[in-house]
């Protein structure tokens, strides 16, 4: 037979297309339909309210502790456990933060896992707000028959759902703002409402301690934790209308789970080996931010009621004083950074303004308290605002 010439190029078309072409019984997964981009815009006023429902309910039993468990007065759980003869001090207050905040730094990770690979977000969104609603009334029953050990198990399970919550929530916005169209808006929105909540606490949870007793004021919040779940039910039925209807595109996991061949690559965590540095670094910095801000919401009405003579619900709004300055200056800062750009610079001139303003709270009681909580409000909102678009 007659050698047939072929150039270079043709042999690398060639080894393209066998690439391209799936190999020899492999079963693939539905191509996703294109989403109408009028039902999505219809379909994402409702997800966000429910998105912001989750937020606002979780948002407001996380400080609980902070809001309500040590200080002057006898509006407070320590003041409970006194009354019962037991031991309540600002050691366990604390333990309720890190039994709440140590596993979810592996288990949230298991929960993007979860969501990827086994559950699907809607299934892990419901899991994880009946973890939330669960731990939420464990720790009640803690507080009414003052067992510790019970408010410790309670915080536990309420850690595990509401970090991963989180994941979930951010894949939602992701889902409906695809293409980075809102996106920022939809975050800083839902930033913004999980302030209100945790104005709310902060504000009302003291006066309602003081007026009918602490156990009711920890009751609201594990009522508050069925709106929640509530609205993590709805959402994944609103999720799953829009799919109907074509909102949004099949999720991957359905997608997947619907093949008679499911072939996914394994799970390694080798892969973080493969980040660049500067996801790295970012993840160092969330880290140190958070680890400077969250322990001190823990003590910082005991700290107001030693360091600035404050009593009672005067010490715990000073807290409110942050919750709202993030909430308000969210939005508007955003806006500034997106239109000044120099990131970079943003983020590590707000780093070191976040360090100073500690410094000052622990050399001197000079500057008034309301004042360094509203800055210590704008520049966490300003390093969160600059992280995301990093």
């Amino acid at each position: 037979p007659t050698a047939v010439a072929t150039s270079p190029r043709d042999t690398a078309e060639d080894t393209d297309r066998l690439l391209a072409e799936p190999p020899s019984g492999t079963v693939q997964a539905p191509a996703a339909s294109p989403p109408s981009h009028r039902r999505c815009w219809q379909q994402r006023r409702f997800v966000m309210i429910f998105i912001c429902l989750i937020t606002m309910s979780q948002c407001y039993i996380v400080d609980i502790p902070g809001a309500i468990g040590i200080g002057s007065g006898d509006a407070t759980i320590q003041a409970r456990f006194h009354e019962k003869g037991k031991t309540y001090n600002q050691v366990m207050n604390q333990g309720l933060y890190s039994i709440y905040s140590w596993p979810s730094t592996v288990l949230a990770l298991v929960g993007g896992y979860l969501i990827d690979k086994h559950l699907g977000l809607r299934r892990a969104t419901v899991l994880f707000g009946a973890s939330l609603t669960l731990g939420a009334w464990l720790f009640y029953a803690g507080v009414h028959t003052t067992q510790y050990p019970l408010m410790l198990a309670g915080r536990f399970f309420a850690g595990l759902g509401a970090e991963s919550m989180s994941i979930s929530q951010s894949c939602f916005i992701a889902r409906y703002f695809p293409g980075g169209d809102g996106v920022a808006l939809a975050f800083g929105f839902t930033t913004t409402v999980c302030h209100i909540g945790a104005t709310a606490n902060f504000f009302g949870s003291p006066r309602i301690a003081s007026a009918v007793g602490v156990d009711v004021a920890v009751l609201l919040g594990a009522i508050v934790t069925l709106v929640s779940f509530s609205a993590a039910v709805i959402l994944a039925l609103l999720d799953r209308h829009a799919e109907s209807v074509g909102a949004v595109a099949i999720s991957h996991h359905e997608r997947f789970s619907s093949s008679n061949n499911t072939q996914t690559a394994p799970f390694r965590l080798a892969a973080f080996l493969k980040l660049p540095a500067s996801a790295l670094l970012l993840s160092a910095i969330c880290g140190f931010v958070y680890a400077c801000l969250f322990p001190f919401i823990g003590i910082a009405r005991n700290f107001f009621t030693t360091m600035y003579g404050l009593k009672g619900t005067d010490a715990a709004t000073q807290v409110a004083y942050f919750q709202i300055a993030c909430a308000i200056g969210s939005p508007f800062i955003g806006v500034a950074i997106d239109c000044t750009g120099y990131i970079i610079v943003w983020l590590g001139s707000l780093c070191l303004g976040f360090a100073i303003s500690h410094v000052i709270f622990a050399l001197t009681s000079a500057v008034p308290a309301p004042l360094m909580m509203v800055v210590m409000g704008l520049i966490y909102s300003a390093v969160v605002s600059s992280m995301w678009p990093s």
